[in-house]
């Protein structure tokens, strides 16, 4: 039950803070979950790959009943992405978890510093 309950409230603190402070969800959720669950980061990284899927999915929905997607740009993007999730699941893999954790924490500096500035 206390794993449900951090869970909820990981959940409820990366969309909250991410959604007012217009950041990825993600930036809040792994660090969270790897304090609260352990350092088993790539879990952790898959687990938020999923949560951006049910997230997106219903809001490019909306995006899309409002007229507010561009077929064209969609078109070219949408493989484009595709490619780049499947690169990156594989460059991931390549990281030991000790240099994955290094990236990811770098990646976090940029952020911080990119949203101060």
């Amino acid at each position: 039950m206390l794993n449900v309950v951090a869970l909820v409230g990981i959940g409820f603190a990366a969309g909250s803070l991410g959604g007012l402070l217009g950041i990825g969800g993600s930036i809040i959720m792994i660090p969270a979950l790897v304090l609260v669950f352990g350092p088993d980061q790539h879990l952790f990284q898959a687990a938020a790959m999923a949560v951006n899927v049910a997230v997106a999915l219903p809001a490019a929905i909306r995006h899309n009943k409002a007229g507010a997607i561009r077929a064209d740009l969609f078109r070219v993007m949408f493989p484009a992405a595709l490619v780049a999730i499947v690169a990156g699941v594989f460059v991931s893999n390549l990281f030991e978890a000790e240099r994955l954790r290094l990236v990811f924490a770098l990646f976090l500096t940029y952020v911080v510093i990119d949203s101060v500035v």
